[in-house]
Protein backbone atom coordinates (compact mmCIF):
# COMPACT_ATOMS: atom_id res chain seq x y z
CA UNK A 1 0.00 0.00 0.00
CA UNK A 2 2.87 2.23 -0.14
CA UNK A 3 1.96 3.41 -3.85
CA UNK A 4 -1.32 4.95 -2.31
CA UNK A 5 -2.21 7.92 -1.29
CA UNK A 6 -3.80 8.94 2.10
CA UNK A 7 -7.23 9.24 0.60
CA UNK A 8 -6.85 6.28 -1.14
CA UNK A 9 -5.47 4.53 1.85
CA UNK A 10 -8.54 5.57 4.01
CA UNK A 11 -11.25 4.01 0.82
CA UNK A 12 -9.27 0.56 0.04
CA UNK A 13 -9.04 0.11 3.97
CA UNK A 14 -12.97 0.88 4.76
CA UNK A 15 -13.52 -1.00 1.94
CA UNK A 16 -11.62 -3.56 2.81
CA UNK A 17 -13.44 -3.52 6.64
CA UNK A 18 -16.71 -3.22 5.08
CA UNK A 19 -15.74 -6.62 3.40
CA UNK A 20 -15.08 -8.15 6.45
CA UNK A 21 -17.99 -6.99 8.15
CA UNK A 22 -20.11 -8.08 5.11
CA UNK A 23 -18.64 -11.90 4.40
CA UNK A 24 -20.26 -13.17 7.42
CA UNK A 25 -23.86 -12.43 6.03
CA UNK A 26 -23.41 -13.06 2.30
CA UNK A 27 -20.89 -14.89 -0.54
CA UNK A 28 -17.37 -13.66 -0.20
CA UNK A 29 -17.84 -12.98 -3.68
CA UNK A 30 -20.86 -10.57 -2.83
CA UNK A 31 -19.19 -9.25 -0.09
CA UNK A 32 -16.10 -7.80 -2.15
CA UNK A 33 -19.03 -5.71 -4.80
CA UNK A 34 -20.13 -2.92 -4.68
CA UNK A 35 -22.45 -1.56 -7.20
CA UNK A 36 -21.60 1.80 -8.21
CA UNK A 37 -19.35 5.72 -6.97
CA UNK A 38 -23.12 6.62 -5.77
CA UNK A 39 -23.99 4.01 -3.62
CA UNK A 40 -20.14 4.16 -1.93
CA UNK A 41 -20.49 7.94 -1.45
CA UNK A 42 -24.10 7.67 0.03
CA UNK A 43 -23.77 4.73 2.54
CA UNK A 44 -19.65 5.22 3.03
CA UNK A 45 -18.01 8.23 2.08
CA UNK A 46 -20.30 11.06 2.34
CA UNK A 47 -17.49 13.07 3.55
CA UNK A 48 -15.48 12.78 0.13
CA UNK A 49 -17.20 14.26 -2.51
CA UNK A 50 -18.32 12.26 -5.71
CA UNK A 51 -15.48 13.66 -8.03
CA UNK A 52 -12.83 12.86 -5.53
CA UNK A 53 -14.81 9.47 -5.13
CA UNK A 54 -14.66 8.64 -8.70
CA UNK A 55 -10.74 9.78 -8.95
CA UNK A 56 -10.00 7.64 -6.09
CA UNK A 57 -11.58 4.58 -7.20
CA UNK A 58 -9.77 5.16 -11.31
CA UNK A 59 -6.96 5.24 -9.24
CA UNK A 60 -7.61 2.19 -7.11
CA UNK A 61 -8.23 0.49 -10.29
CA UNK A 62 -5.01 1.49 -12.08
CA UNK A 63 -2.98 0.31 -9.24
CA UNK A 64 -4.92 -3.11 -8.97
CA UNK A 65 -6.82 -2.74 -5.96
CA UNK A 66 -10.18 -2.99 -7.55
CA UNK A 67 -11.87 -3.79 -10.48
CA UNK A 68 -14.32 -1.80 -12.33
CA UNK A 69 -16.57 -0.67 -15.56
CA UNK A 70 -16.61 2.96 -16.90
CA UNK A 71 -19.75 4.31 -18.07
CA UNK A 72 -20.91 8.18 -18.13
CA UNK A 73 -18.08 9.22 -16.13
CA UNK A 74 -18.73 6.97 -12.90
CA UNK A 75 -17.58 3.60 -12.02
CA UNK A 76 -19.92 0.24 -12.10
CA UNK A 77 -19.48 -2.94 -10.72
CA UNK A 78 -16.65 -2.10 -7.82
CA UNK A 79 -15.14 -5.03 -6.40
CA UNK A 80 -12.05 -5.40 -4.18
CA UNK A 81 -9.38 -7.80 -6.00
CA UNK A 82 -7.54 -10.82 -3.98
CA UNK A 83 -4.69 -8.14 -4.18
CA UNK A 84 -6.30 -6.16 -1.65
CA UNK A 85 -7.46 -9.21 0.31
CA UNK A 86 -4.16 -10.64 0.32
CA UNK A 87 -2.25 -7.39 1.24
CA UNK A 88 -4.97 -6.28 4.17
CA UNK A 89 -4.53 -9.78 5.79
CA UNK A 90 -0.94 -10.01 5.74
CA UNK A 91 -1.21 -6.09 6.81
CA UNK A 92 -3.50 -6.40 9.58
CA UNK A 93 -3.17 -10.11 10.07
CA UNK A 94 -7.13 -10.09 10.58
CA UNK A 95 -6.46 -8.39 13.48
CA UNK A 96 -9.75 -5.93 13.54
CA UNK A 97 -8.25 -3.54 16.53
CA UNK A 98 -4.72 -3.34 14.28
CA UNK A 99 -7.36 -1.81 11.57
CA UNK A 100 -9.58 0.35 13.27
CA UNK A 101 -6.60 2.42 14.75
CA UNK A 102 -5.75 2.43 10.99
CA UNK A 103 -8.63 3.96 10.23
CA UNK A 104 -8.68 6.46 13.13
CA UNK A 105 -4.84 7.30 12.56
CA UNK A 106 -5.46 8.26 8.95
CA UNK A 107 -8.76 10.40 9.25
Amino acid sequence: MDDLTKAQKKVIVSLYKNYLDRKSSMSDDQARRYPNVAYLHENYFSDIGSDDLFSICCALHRKGYITCSYYDNTAYFIALTDKTVICMEQRFLNSSKALLNFLIDIK
